[in-house]
């Protein structure tokens, strides 16, 4: 039998906080809740209908529980505990406030003396949960002026939008940190008009709801916290907490779950920051707790899809290993990444268990900081997109913003652009006479490809382009001619393709040959890539 500690109507005991309703739909007015001895954080989720919804995961960041017959759940809230939050049951629908970041939480001031109550509403599906849905990726907008934001709303985000609706497939979204660019900071460093909430503002133009996961320039540097007393522990907290403030307040928590279709979703923040622009990669004792205790009311049966900024597999992180075995026992478990503005792919990462993850790296929505629609490693600015039937991924591809999906690689000209049409290759033919190609999608990790690439001539098969890594000159040539010359080469370095043709004069095309068999083919030599200049130069980095 619970000792109650306090009966609790619909707003808080004396010295607490005020209660309120989250969620989309009608407001049922819900009764008293019996505080058990020692909770304090306490409330109802209930679908909109006024029924108790039984089952919905509750947390503070720290600790999770699941809400009883009545709808009803009871936390001891964590001292640093800055939100209250609901992961979405597969039967809700994924309701939006603004800006469509999911409605799915509340800020809390946790250190309020007395017990802080918050009842959730959650709107019932009408229809049977999603057995195939799509999943949208973005990875570092880095959004910090005006003229990026609104390049980013008014046209990356219909090129999303497009997708979504072509696909006639219910979707949601998620990013992979570095939503913002140290806004604060360089509003008062440089004067600049954008904070992450106008960033937040951008991502209104979306059409879906949208995730959104903290990254290193979202982690505010623009205040500095006075020495603690005390340990460093709590020096090191103290300006965590204070570095995300910012960014909760335009989006959402930085370590939370929700459930869509037959996968659980997990967003964490894996940059542990402790100074401006001090931070290592990894998770603390406490995030690997509350994944643990998020973990236990998941089914092994559903799949499990982690958004994180910083790469679990190319990086050493705090608490690795514990990470992993907590994803161990669920079969289907991907890794989206963001954070190195690449766009790699490993399919096969061990598991502590002896399974398997995938981790997917996404290049960026801002190509080159901006000045051009393009990436380092010559993807164009663009996105994620995965079709998920059941546990399974059955589709996965990179789009290209402002190209069609089946544009999937560039087959360049090599006498038009610096170093190829003046340098042989280490065979000794001139670059000039070689045709060189890259594939966007690719695995970047190992030399191991998932791509079949062929070089045709006049409508005839010539030859399996040799994979090699090198530097991709013509988007070389193109950051030489914004403001950002003075990124250096090899910083554009990519994994390419070559071939030396049979005739200089014949009619050459590529043929490219995904992971699941799909066909694409490049037709045009690419002689210039200045059309991909934006003209937003002078943004800084």
């Amino acid at each position: 039998m619970l000792s109650v500690a306090a009966l609790i109507f619909g707003g808080c005991t004396k010295g607490g906080e005020e209660g309120g309703s989250t969620g989309t739909g009608s407001t049922p007015k819900p009764g008293a809740i019996e505080v058990a001895e020692g909770k304090d954080l306490v409330g109802y989720v209930l679908w909109d209908d006024g029924t108790p919804a039984k089952g919905v995961v509750v947390s503070d960041g720290f600790s999770c529980t699941a809400t009883d017959d009545k709808g009803v759940y009871q936390l001891t809230r964590n001292i640093r505990a800055r939100n209250v939050f609901l992961s979405f049951p597969q039967m809700a629908e994924i309701t939006v406030k603004k800006n469509q970041v999911p409605d799915f939480f509340h800020s809390i001031n946790a250190k309020a003396n007395g017990i802080i109550r918050h009842d959730f509403t959650i709107v019932k599906r009408k229809g049977a949960v999603p057995r195939r849905f799509q999943l949208i990726i973005f990875a570092d907008s880095q959004i910090r002026r005006k003229s990026f934001g609104e390049h980013f709303s008014n046209d990356f985000c219909p090129d999303a939008n497009k997708t979504v609706a072509e696909s006639n497939l219910p979707t949601v979204g998620i990013t992979c940190g570095d939503d913002g660019d140290d806004n604060l900071w360089h509003q008062k460093r440089d004067g600049e008009d954008m904070t992450y909430q106008t960033v937040a503002d951008c991502y209104g133009a979306l059409s879906f709801p949208m995730f959104h996961c903290a990254g290193n320039h979202d982690h505010d540097k623009s205040h500095s916290v006075p020495k603690a007393e005390g340990t460093a522990t709590k020096d090191y907290y103290d300006y965590y907490d204070a570095s995300v403030a910012a960014f909760e307040k335009a989006f959402n928590p930085v370590d939370y779950s929700f459930n869509y279709g037959s996968v659980h979703f997990v967003i964490m923040d894996n940059i542990r920051y402790y100074g401006p622009s001090s931070y290592d990669i990894g998770f603390t004792d406490e995030q690997i707790e509350w994944l643990r205790q998020d973990l236990s009311y998941v089914p092994t049966t559903m799949a499990v899809f982690v958004s994180l900024h910083a790469s679990y597999y190319r990086r050493n992180m705090q608490n690795k290993e514990e990470f992993a075995s907590l994803l161990a026992p669920y079969a289907n478990k991907w890794l989206f990444i963001g954070h190195s503005h690449v766009n790699d792919f490993k399919p096969d990462i061990n598991d502590p268990k002896g399974g398997k993850m995938t981790e997917w790296v996404l290049a960026t929505p801002m190509g080159t900081f901006y000045r051009a629609d393009i990436n380092q490693t010559s993807e164009p600015a663009g996105y994620g997109v995965v079709t998920v039937s059941g546990t399974e991924v059955i589709d996965r591809y990179y789009k290209g913003a402002y190209v069609s999906r089946d544009e999937q690689g560039r087959m360049y000209d090599t006498s038009c652009f610096t170093h190829w049409k003046s340098e042989k290759d280490t065979d000794g033919i001139a670059w000039k006479d070689k045709v060189v190609g890259v594939v966007f999608d690719k695995t970047y990790f190992s030399m191991t490809d998932q791509w079949t690439v062929e070089l045709w001539e006049d409508d005839k098969f010539s030859t399996v382009m040799t994979r090699y890594k090198g530097i991709d000159y013509a988007v070389f040539d193109c950051i030489n001619a914004t403001d950002l010359s003075k990124l250096t080469a090899s910083q554009s370095s990519v994994i390419l393709y070559k071939a030396t043709p049979k005739s200089k004069s014949s009619k050459k095309k590529m043929r490219l040959v995904d992971w699941l068999g799909r066909e694409y083919w490049v037709t045009e030599m690419t002689t210039t890539l200045e059309d991909e200049i934006t003209g937003l130069e002078n943004g800084g980095k």
